[in-house]
Formats: structure tokens, sequence, C-alpha cells
């Protein structure tokens, strides 16, 4: 028997009558009902329980719910599999005993953080790139004034060819910049400049975003309301740095990898429309269900 549990006054608790309704059917239901559409216009929109309750769903035999939520979840195990690829594949570097060692401040020619202050955001400018945008965690963007973008690269100024590197909140991600558009970065976001003489960028793309870097990074962080990693600390990681020719063949064997771990994106998006298909034929929304792979 399950053990009892409690809801605070957010949720709803829905009990289905299972001799008509399987709970997890319901469920997969619900996930397309959007609650934007019977929810009353105001500051801070809440669902009566009346209205959940007034909820019309559709309502097929016991057998055919079960063949449906296992279709579902068939799906889903494919989902959650190529998610845990994608959430735990980090890039892996067989290090040599003979390669020097070097503190990331040896083999750089700049390292700083963005904007301490938060600048005005407007609805076109510069493009302001925050953590956020390197992780792509959140799609909404944010744009500065020419004349403050401008004020803000004579001490931070980011080329192609730079590192960005994730340094408050989440921390240890990093991002080659290998685009030529303008941008301004948040004081979340560390600027790295390596010395291209001795320091491929992707290579130091792929080292920091290992986990012997992140290892490095969670070690040196400071973790209160919101973890934090100084530029003093980030200075002092260490990194391998064998001959160019060898980051370069390393890099190529990292790329192949990830290309093979991006087609996990490609199958989850894949497996998300078979569910919506799915749901879709339920509620017999043709049209939906037409788009099925």
């Amino acid at each position: 028997m399950a053990a009892p549990a409690y809801v605070s006054s957010h949720l709803a608790c829905i009990i289905c009558d299972e001799s008509k309704a399987l709970s997890k059917f319901v469920y997969q239901l619900l996930r397309r009902v959007d609650a934007r559409e019977i929810t009353p216009d105001q500051a801070y929109p809440s669902l009566r329980l009346g209205a959940i309750g007034a909820i019309e769903i559709p309502l097929p035999p016991l057998e055919l719910q079960k063949e449906i939520v296992a279709e579902i979840e068939g799906y889903q195990k494919v989902i959650n599999g190529a998610g845990s690829v994608l959430d735990h594949y980090r890039p892996y570097i067989q290090i040599h005993p003979d390669w020097p060692v070097k503190e990331l401040s040896e083999v750089t020619t700049k390292i700083t953080d963005g904007a301490h202050l938060t600048p005005t955001y407007v609805e076109t400018g510069v493009p302001f790139l925050r953590v956020t945008d390197i992780t792509e965690s959140n799609t909404s963007k944010k744009f500065i004034p020419q004349k403050e973008h401008d004020e803000l690269v004579k001490r931070c100024r980011p080329e192609k060819g730079d590192v960005l590197y994730s340094k408050n909140g989440t921390i240890g991600i990093a991002k080659l910049v290998d685009w030529d558009w303008e941008f301004s970065i948040f004081v979340s976001l560390c600027l790295i400049k390596p010395n291209k003489e001795v320091l491929d960028p992707h290579y130091l793309t792929c080292f920091l975003n290992s986990d012997a870097a992140y290892a490095q990074a969670t070690a040196r962080s400071k973790s209160g309301t919101v973890t934090n990693l100084h530029l003093v600390d980030i200075k002092t990681i260490k990194i391998p740095v064998p001959p160019l020719a060898t980051q370069q063949t390393i890099v190529a064997e990292i790329e192949t990898e990830q290309t093979l771990i991006a087609a996990n994106r490609e199958l989850i998006t894949r497996f998300d429309r078979k569910i919506a298909a799915t749901l879709a034929r339920v509620w017999s929304d043709e049209e939906l269900a037409a788009t099925e792979a």
C-alpha cells in the first residue's frame, strides 16, 4: 500500500474511478489540456475545482485505454533514454602523462567577466548573452542599446575564437564563440581568450566541458543562495596542453561523438510528435494526428 501523502492548496488531487478511467490515461489526456483556456483573466490566474471537474475528456473502453497508455509509455522510454544520454554526456580526453599541465592563466591572454550591473534592455539592439543563452535552457533573448554595448566592450570584448564559460548559477559550461556578430555578456559569463599559439579554442572548449574540468570547477566554487565560480579560481583551473596537432586530432574525435549525441535531440523531437499524435487520435484531432512521424 502506498504511503499517505498530502497536497497543498495549489494542487488539485484527481482520484479516478479505475473501473471507468485509468489514472495513467487521464494523466496523459490532461497534459494536452490548455489551462489558459479555462482560467479566469486575473492578476494571479488560478483554476477553481469546479472548472477542473467540468473538463471533458474522451473515454474509450478500458482495454483501449490500456493500449494507449502502453503505447505512450513505450515512446516515453525512448525519450527518457535519449534525454539521459544528453544529460550525462561530457567529452572525455585521454590525458598522456608526458603532456605539460598549465593553469588557464598561463595559456590565455585574457580572462574576465561581463557587465556587473544590469543594463538597459530594449526590444532591438545588440544581443546581451547570459548563462541561459549558452545552456539553451531558455529561449528568451535580451538586447541592449549600442551605446551601452560600446562602453561594455572597452573592458570585455567577445570575439570569434573566444570561449564563454558559465560562472554563476549553472557553472562549468563552455561555449566556443564561432560567430561574427557583436554582442555583450552579463557577469554570469566568463570570457576566455586563448593564446592560439599554444591552445586551440575548440580544444579549450572540449576540455572545459569535460568531467575533469567540471570537477575542478565545482571544487573551486562557492555555494550559497547561488553557486559562484570566481575569476581568480577559473584562472587556476589546470589544463593538459599537448601539441596543437594533437589538440586538433582530439577535437575531431570529440566532434564525431557530438554528432552522434546530437541525434538524440532529433529522436526526442520525433517521439514527442508520436505521443502528440497518439493523443490527437484520442481527441479526434485529425490535423495533429497527420503529423505522426
